[in-house]
């Protein structure tokens, strides 16, 4: 199986200018800069999001982004400017209109008045909601990171800069919305017009798949330089 297959998503940010994002996993699903701005990335360009004045990027929902089942990765770059304080969101995707549960949730948040890298996901089994969150690890700040959180419809994965650094045990198929994914942020509230968890500084090469990634696969993308795989 390719690096590609079941990717729903892509987001580079390598446009030349303006505020909107294009998709490069070919569904089209373009994003939009929300104050914010464009800056050297990771490869090429990245989003600069200032962790305020709702400060993020939006895209919408669409048919591919509402495939998952019960298999899910998420991955980006990130470079906090500042150490991550309180629940900073990388990409999320939130269900309905209220604070949970979300779809999924990749970035960083506290547990027990500790910092840790996180990935939350809400799951309905048979009718029972689950959520399921993994808190690990010490973020780190003024550097590169690569984020990425799996779920194969048992396991919950958690890996930072290519190595799984937790799991966690969740069933149930991924809950489904039509609600916009967000990245550097989370919208929340009535009509999602409150953004939370604003993110400040860079994110770059943000992937969304609706199968859960193997360790060589997440490896692989970590391990990836300028010569992005084509798609």
């Amino acid at each position: 199986m390719g690096i590609n297959d079941g990717l729903i998503g892509y987001w580079q940010f390598d446009e030349a200018e303006g505020t909107t994002v294009l998709d490069r996993s070919g569904n089209d699903n373009r994003g939009l800069i929300i104050n914010g701005t464009r800056s050297d990335g990771r490869y090429g360009k990245a989003v600069e999001l200032s962790g305020s004045d709702d400060s993020h990027v939006s895209i919408p929902g669409s048919a591919s982004l509402n495939s998952l089942v019960d298999q899910i990765t998420v991955t980006a770059w990130v470079f906090p400017n500042v150490a991550p304080v309180g629940f900073k969101v990388v990409v999320s995707r939130q269900v309905g209109t209220l604070l949970h549960p979300d779809q999924f949730y990749l970035g960083f948040g506290p547990k027990n008045d500790v910092m840790h890298y996180k990935w939350h996901l809400g799951t309905d089994d048979a009718g029972t909601l689950r959520e399921g969150e993994i808190y690990s690890g010490t973020p780190d700040s003024n550097r590169w990171i690569h984020m990425a959180g799996t779920y194969d419809g048992n396991i919950m994965r958690l890996f930072v800069d290519g190595i799984e650094i937790d799991t966690s045990p969740l069933s149930g198929n991924i809950l489904v919305d039509d609600n916009p994914v967000t990245i550097g942020g989370e919208e929340n509230g009535p009509a999602l017009q409150v953004v939370d968890g604003e993110f400040e500084g860079l994110i770059d090469e943000v992937r969304i798949y609706n199968r859960a990634l193997g360790a060589s696969e997440i490896r692989e993308i970590f391990n990836l330089d300028s010569e992005l795989a084509s798609v």
